[in-house]
């Protein structure tokens, strides 16, 4: 909402009587003219050609602003009249006909000194302007946002990348320098561990670039989710650290859900590892189950937990609940795109010192 006001000679200029004149500006405006006093009880309208308006504004003929306007539109309205009668000068002021600025119509008034106890106030339609208005504002917000996510992004990339780097060059110095077998041994194995991470943590970032930007295919065939889950548990029982038990609650009868399987298999290895990395003793369950027309993924640990602050974040790339921890930061954000890419909705329920629960959702028709 705002308020103008200007004293340059031709606002001071009263406004021409002419009725003809009138029409001819009320038609150009596509606008509502209101002649009335200080008071704001209205004397005359004009209605210009196509001019769009609420109708019940039309038969206001000797009735007051306050009998047709809520208390603060009149308030507003009375002030900028006032302001026009004491400086003799055009007012405008933007305003919604209600007191909400989002409900519909929003309206802009001009308001002229007329004749010595007498104003013209000019009425237009702007909403499509306002509209048009806030999608510019929100545009430039949400491109502002986007360039702060990619240099935070990018910063984050590199620093990822830089730690393997500086790690490789450095230890491959000291190999050259360094005579001693049993020390060359470990620089070895240190180059050796921090290649494979710098190797998996670019496949990780092409991976997820690929996949936000919808260039990697989707298989879909029909799987057999029972075998899918016991595959998923053989593979991983030999990883459970000593003190947690890995566990399977599924259906009894076979369900067969069409998906990618070593997309929605890469999501429940992303999963596991979470749990694995996080939980020392206790239980990590693989879930699967139906619910009305959803199909239901889920891994839930008794591990570390994760604080409420971090749970919006480890989602985002390169984002870490326990920086102690070694990992990319990139398995999480993979597995929200991978899921997202096959129509599924991906949720955290954690509270520190109980466990993480991490569930995967699916449309699913039997």
């Amino acid at each position: 909402m705002g308020i103008k006001s200007g004293k340059d000679e031709n606002q001071t200029c009263k406004v021409s009587k002419d009725e003809s004149l009138h029409q001819v500006l009320m038609d150009a405006m596509c606008a509502y003219g209101f002649v009335m006093d200080q008071s704001l009880t209205v004397y005359e309208v004009i209605k210009g050609k196509d001019a769009k308006i609420v109708n019940w504004l039309e038969d206001v003929i000797g009735k007051n602003a306050k009998d047709l306007l809520t208390s603060k539109l009149f308030s507003l309205l009375s002030n900028v009249v006032d302001r026009c009668f004491t400086e003799k000068t055009l007012q405008v002021v933007e305003f919604p006909l209600h007191d909400a600025i989002e409900i519909e119509p929003y309206f802009k008034a001009t308001i002229l000194p007329f004749d010595e106890d007498k104003v013209l106030c000019v009425i237009c339609d702007i909403t499509n302007y306002i509209k048009e208005n806030q999608l510019l504002i929100n545009s430039k917000l949400e491109a502002e946002e986007e360039v702060q996510r990619k240099t935070i992004y990018f910063t984050n990339m590199t620093h990822e990348i830089r730690t393997p780097l500086n790690a490789i060059t450095g230890f491959a110095d000291l190999l050259v320098v360094d005579d001693d077998p049993e020390m060359q041994k470990q620089y070895v194995e240190i180059i050796k561990n921090n290649s494979n991470m710098l190797m998996e943590l670019i496949n990780g970032i092409l991976d997820l670039s690929r996949l936000e930007s919808g260039k990697t295919d989707m298989n879909f065939i029909k799987v057999d989710m029972d075998e899918f889950i016991n595959e998923i548990y053989q593979i991983h029982l030999a990883m459970i650290p000593k003190g947690v038990k890995l566990e399977v609650e599924k259906p009894e009868e076979t369900v067969f859900f069409n998906t990618d399987r070593n997309r929605l298999m890469e999501v429940m290895f992303n999963f596991l590892s979470n749990a694995i990395k996080h939980t020392q003793k206790g239980i990590i369950k693989i879930i699967m189950k139906l619910t009305g027309e959803k199909l239901i993924l889920v891994v839930k640990d008794t591990g570390s937990g994760i604080p409420a602050e971090k749970q919006d974040l480890v989602f985002e790339r390169f984002a870490k609940a326990d920086e102690a921890i070694q990992g990319t930061g990139l398995g999480l954000p993979i597995c929200r795109a991978i899921v997202h890419r096959l129509g599924g909705e991906i949720f955290l329920d954690s509270v520190v010192g109980q466990g993480s629960t991490f569930t995967a959702s699916f449309p699913f028709n039997q």
